[in-house]
């Protein structure tokens, strides 16, 4: 089951200008986390990013609500990340066991190197690798999501202070 956040805005104005199309439509900025094996969301990270200048006052509201779900996606790819790189090491070390058994038992010698070149040759193994490196990729991008966020918070703040002192000198506030 995949999950789809509902919320959806326009792509940022600087988007079309400076994205080409083949990149806009990649997982560059679009992918699916696992939350567990049978339960993904659907990152949308573009629908975050912007700033609404008619509606600052309910983005200043709703900031912090983004920052805890990008945050806590964040944690989740965090410990997802830990998770296939236990994973991975326990592979490697069943293969080594396994590895040393077989040369013992068949008193064959057999070298550091020669033991890594076969652990190297693993199809399981390889799978395990590249999906890590699949999920750090995407841990990246989450990371840089949640520092945007924290910045847009911040320029939200400003821009709402801004437009209170605005209305104050106009007349307009209350």
């Amino acid at each position: 089951m995949t999950l789809k956040r509902k919320k959806k805005r326009d792509k940022p104005k600087w988007f079309d200008e400076y994205v080409p199309e083949e990149v806009s439509n990649s997982s560059l900025f679009k992918f699916i986390v696992a939350i567990s094996s049978d339960k993904k969301v659907e990152v949308d990270m573009l629908a975050d990013l912007e700033v609404d200048y008619d509606i600052i006052q309910q983005q200043l509201e709703e900031t912090p609500s983004e920052l805890v779900y990008w945050g806590a996606m964040l944690s989740e790819l965090k410990m997802q990340v830990s998770k296939l790189d236990r994973q991975i090491k326990a592979r490697r070390g069943r293969l080594t066991e396994k590895i040393v058994y077989d040369a013992g038992k068949a008193q064959v010698r057999i070298t550091d190197k020669q033991v890594q070149a076969i652990i190297e040759a693993d199809k399981e193994l390889h799978k395990l690798e590249v999906k890590l490196l699949l999920m750090n990729k995407h841990l990246g991008k989450m990371y840089f999501m949640v520092d945007a966020i924290r910045m847009k918070s911040d320029n939200i703040r400003s821009l709402a202070g801004f437009a209170r002192i605005e209305m104050g000198q106009t007349g307009q506030g209350g």
